[in-house]
């Protein structure tokens, strides 16, 4: 039979290759290698792709950007950039969330009072 990639090269360096190669060629050979591990499912996608970004962050750029061409479905793909999108702002305002809750807890209790956005307007006294 035909042997499986990661008993013949280990993942790891594969990953190394696609952080660092500069030939795109290469890059979407690599990712060809990696699609059925990293998105073995539309559902499932996204969360293989997240644990990537975070374990290995350049591989996972190089990953993304040649995905499509390596023969990821294009609704795939774009629904693991959606659900990657909505995870990072939900992420993102929890961590707001939780600043502002310390904040709070160390001015006694009291939250800090939000700023005006937008241009500070000065006012003018007549003459």
């Amino acid at each position: 039979g035909i042997l499986p990639f990661y008993e013949a090269v280990d993942v790891s360096q594969l990953l190394q290759l696609l952080a660092h190669d500069k030939e795109d060629a290469v890059r979407v050979k690599v990712t060809e290698l990696l699609l059925s591990s990293y998105i073995p499912s539309e559902e499932e996608g996204s969360a293989f792709v997240m644990a990537l970004l975070q374990q290995h962050p350049r591989a996972a750029r190089a990953f993304c950007q040649c995905a499509a061409e390596a023969g990821c479905e294009a609704a795939t793909v774009g629904r693991i950039a959606y659900e990657l999108v909505t995870h990072l702002i939900y992420a993102s305002q929890q961590q707001q969330e939780e600043e502002e809750e310390a904040a709070a807890n160390a001015n006694g209790g009291q939250k800090k009072p939000r700023r005006a956005r937008g241009r500070k307007r000065h006012s003018q006294k007549d003459d």
